[in-house]
């Protein structure tokens, strides 16, 4: 294990995503619901809030018990757990293509235009996708990297996906393909899954005991179903809504908050977006077919990494499509988005191993690409981290846009 590159990933990231954090200095979407919530668990330790279960708002607690009840407070949380995010992805990728392509792939999902936006804010989507993606890459481990004990690799990325789950319930779409594939594979006995499930149960139900409440976990967990399923929904919310199938290569970006500045300056605004990389996203799907084919050529043995991207890729996409949920976002696309850069990076080691592509080439088109990415992310990064505008510098520079 490179430890030191992994302490490069953590810090250059970590410093990449706090700058200029606190703009704005102000709540936008969903953290008006889930910053008074942890400022209520530090307060009193309990959750007002029954929207989704408690682990990402009790991470939010503990940065503002650190840090202080600021901007910086609510985000800082968020910022950690996506720099430690990219680290597993270099230590997932690096299992299936060189160092070289590892250090690709952390660009790559650093400039999707999801992952990085969702990772300065005080939201859930980064916790519940953060857990689960260093759970899936311990997992990945256990299958194809250094073999330590079963009941050791169960239990970490069993308890890393429970508290996953304890940030929100989507989590439930990555644990159900890592025990597919694991029974796919039978790499594991019964009681080995029965340990790896006592994980996961013992470390979702724990967040929830920790907290004081007037009502029972169940009372909880009904109050969350019926916050998912309500008959009627507000009319603002519905505007801000999209469909499952507009994500795959929609670039229009969601707009999270368009706001007077923070100085109140007359004719100037900022704004917090969210978009699709289509350096990132739209090439992804051919990482994924290329991915597919190759596994349909080994009879889907599940016998390497690859092998797993399309799934967790499609998986959490396509699951929307059948939840029926009235309302759904755009920004539930980010897990689709950090496989289809992995996919992408997975497609071209496929060409080298099948002889379509040199070792050179390859690498110099991850590069290349990388590069066309970050320009494509870079031109946006004001529109992502709260810069004020004027309307006409903002018809100047991004007249393709609108809110």
């Amino acid at each position: 294990m490179n430890l030191r590159n992994a302490a490069i990933i953590f810090v250059f990231s970590f410093l990449a995503l706090a700058l200029f954090l606190d703009r704005p200095s102000r709540l936008i979407f969903d953290e008006q619901f889930y910053v008074p919530a942890a400022r209520s668990i530090h307060e009193t330790g309990k959750d007002p809030n029954f929207q989704h279960p408690p682990v990402a708002k009790e991470l939010v607690a503990v940065s503002m018990a650190a840090v202080g009840d600021t901007s910086w407070g609510w985000r800082l949380a968020s910022v950690v757990m996506g720099a430690a995010t990219l680290v597993a992805v270099y230590y997932l990728v690096l299992l299936f293509a060189s160092p070289l392509s590892a250090w690709v792939a952390v660009l790559l999902v650093f400039t999707n235009g999801l992952f990085f936006t969702l990772s300065r804010l005080a939201l859930l989507e980064i916790f519940t996708f953060g857990l689960s993606f260093i759970a899936f890459t311990f997992f990945m481990y256990r299958i194809y990297g250094k073999k330590i004990s079963a009941i050791q690799a169960l239990m970490i990325p069993g308890a890393l996906f429970g508290l996953a789950l304890a940030a929100k319930w989507s989590a439930l779409v990555p644990i159900v393909l890592c025990v597919g594939g694991g029974v796919w594979l039978r790499r594991f006995s019964l009681s080995q899954w029965g340990f790896f499930a006592l994980c996961v149960v013992l470390y979702y139900f724990a967040p929830f005991l920790l907290l004081k409440s007037d009502m029972s976990v169940w009372s909880q967990h009904q109050a969350m179903w019926a916050f998912h399923y309500p008959e009627v929904y507000q009319s603002d919310i519905m505007e801000r809504t999209s469909q499952w199938w507009e994500w795959t290569f929609d670039t229009h970006p969601m707009w999270l908050a368009v706001l007077p500045n923070e100085a109140h300056e007359s004719g100037k605004f900022l704004g917090v977006m969210i978009f699709g990389n289509p350096f990132v996203i739209w090439t992804g799907w051919l990482g994924v077919a290329a991915c597919v084919f190759v596994a349909a050529k080994n009879r889907f043995k599940l016998n390497s990494v690859n092998a797993w991207l399309p799934a967790m890729a499609v998986a959490p996409w396509l699951v929307w499509a059948i939840a029926a949920r009235p309302v759904t976002y755009y920004y539930y696309f980010l897990p689709t988005s950090v496989f289809l850069a992995l996919a992408l990076v997975a497609g071209v080691d496929v060409f080298v191993k099948r002889g379509v592509l040199t070792n050179k080439k390859a690498q110099s088109f991850l590069v290349l690409w990388a590069g066309l990415s970050l320009i494509y992310f870079l031109y946006h990064w004001p529109l992502m981290t709260g810069q004020e505008f004027s309307a006409d510098q903002f018809q100047k520079w991004y007249p393709y846009l609108g809110f």
